[in-house]
């Protein structure tokens, strides 16, 4: 009986978060209602106060999720770059979460989004990045690189309705990592030319 509480309290919260997130990408935070989201989510106000103290901590909750996922996928990719040098197949659950959550993404990186989300995320990486490697003001700057080339090719790939498969963008970040994004930007060009 508790499990079933538990399950039906989460696929409630869930259901909140979704029907938040469908608004959030359409209009401005402070223009949402509590009751938009719970008609929207087919649920009374008091439910949404259950778990929540208002729209803010609802987004918070949100958000720092997403972050914390992030946070874990970028260590896995860094092992993956460091230790299996050119096995770049185990980034692809990295990409698969973020087409998941496509919807998420879109809306807190989209027009009415805060645009210090991103802000936030590119920092937690980094300080948690930072804190795998010895103090260097030149580690500093390459990881600066990572993560700003990181998010965003994840946020045009949103911006484009992820008209690439994850596996695709695998494919492309591994080349850039492997050999460079000017030597990969010159093959491609010479391809094009021989072709026409």
């Amino acid at each position: 009986m508790v499990e079933t509480v538990s399950k039906r309290a989460v696929n409630t919260k869930e259901s909140l978060k979704d029907s938040f997130i469908a608004l959030y990408a359409q209009k401005p935070l402070q223009e949402i209602t509590v009751k938009e989201i719970t008609d929207l989510a087919g649920v009374n106000r008091g439910t949404f106060y259950l778990y929540y103290k208002d729209i803010n901590s609802l987004l918070e909750e949100i958000e720092q999720s997403l972050i914390a996922n992030l946070v874990h996928n970028c260590h896995l990719a860094i092992h993956v770059m460091m230790d299996d040098g050119q096995d770049f197949s185990r980034l692809l659950p990295q990409f698969e979460y973020y087409k998941k959550h496509a919807s998420y993404f879109k809306a807190l990186l989209g027009p009415y989004g805060d645009s210090s989300f991103m802000f936030r995320i590119k920092r937690a990486v980094k300080e948690s990045l930072t804190a795998r490697f010895h103090q260097d003001t030149t580690i500093s700057y390459i990881i600066e690189y990572m993560t700003s080339a990181h998010f965003g090719i994840i946020v045009y790939w949103l911006e484009r309705d992820m008209d690439l498969t994850p596996e695709q963008l695998v494919e492309i970040i591994s080349d850039m990592v492997l050999h460079g994004g000017l030597q990969v930007l010159q093959k491609k060009c010479n391809a094009a030319i021989v072709t026409i």
